[in-house]
């Protein structure tokens, strides 16, 4: 009985003297690492975080005459047309085209290709923001569908926002943004236009919102 009682206490004996020296090579790391200093990362300047603006080299299209200016990739697009001229659209017949950005690509199978026409504009409308609403309306008598209208903040800008679809003759979808501008609105919009399963990818949707993002009035 008094063996194994040994037994047992020498045990115990080793496994704390065990956790004993295992607990001072924690402690004699944990002083080490506490000698380190600590790196100053904000008063480093090699350290900084360089975010990139990807819009820098894009190309400015500044509007004296409505004041205000945007920028896009003029390498996005084949097709740039800068001068001013009356809209097309027998809605808003007294509206001004100022810009049009058009690219076109073919989407589908090998057996099937659909050629997809992608066109961004900006219009000056010389009529108030209600009006504006008031006429879009009327878009259903060409087959097309409206969407309710939506507040969109184009940064210190507010705006409006809706949506459209085409559904005779060549499929179009369109995202729109209105802009009260004194006594008229700026449209912006992106229109594709093509197949019967056109939509809206993600790379779309986030070069529309890049182009928006460098909307500024400037006077």
């Amino acid at each position: 009985m008094q063996k194994q009682i040994s037994t047992i206490t020498g045990i115990i004996i080793i496994v704390a003297v065990a956790v004993i020296a295992v607990g001072g090579v924690f402690a004699y790391q944990y002083y080490q690492n506490s000698q380190i200093p600590m790196t100053n990362i904000q008063s480093n300047p090699n350290n900084q975080i360089q975010v990139k603006d990807e819009t820098a080299d894009w190309k400015t299209y500044k509007n004296d005459q409505y004041g205000f200016e945007i920028k896009y990739p003029e390498s996005n697009f084949e097709q740039i047309n800068d001068k001013a001229k009356v809209s097309s659209d027998p809605t808003f017949s007294e509206s001004n085209e100022l810009l049009r950005l058009t690219h076109n690509d073919l989407q589908g199978s090998q057996q099937e290709k659909v050629l997809t026409i992608h066109s961004i504009s900006i219009v000056y409308i010389p009529i108030s923001y209600n009006v504006f609403k008031e006429k879009v309306r009327n878009y259903s008598k060409y087959g097309i569908t409206i969407s309710e209208f939506t507040t969109y903040n184009l940064g210190n800008v507010q705006a409006y926002n809706f949506h459209f679809n085409l559904n005779t003759g060549i499929k179009s979808i369109g995202n729109i943004i209105v802009i009260p501008a004194g006594n008229g609105v700026i449209e912006t919009g992106y229109v594709k236009s093509g197949g019967d399963k056109i939509e809206f990818t993600e790379s779309d949707l986030i070069l529309f919102n890049q182009i928006l993002s460098t909307f500024k009035f400037i006077k």
